[in-house]
């Protein structure tokens, strides 16, 4: 996938967000196949995405609101959302 976001997470897995808000967590053994987890009900292309080093949090700018997901586990939840 086209990846805007990555980041590890403690386990060793690697997490990225990508241009339609979904997540991908790839396993800490190597393999190539990755875990695709939508992070939105429906697809949305943000204006950005970012994610936390760590790889608990994964965040977008999704017109004329930023949200904030808790994405440290299999089940990512809405964490914060603010409009502006």
């Amino acid at each position: 996938p086209r990846l805007h976001a990555i980041g590890f997470r403690k386990s060793g897995e690697l997490v990225g967000i990508n241009e339609d808000c979904s997540l991908h967590v790839w396993p800490a053994d190597g393999s190539p196949r990755a875990n695709t987890i939508p992070l939105v009900e429906k697809k949305s292309y943000p204006y950005r995405q970012a994610m936390s080093a760590d790889g608990r949090f994964a965040a977008a700018d999704m017109s004329r609101k930023v949200v904030v997901w808790d994405v440290s586990r299999d089940k990512p939840t809405e964490y914060l959302s603010r409009e502006f």
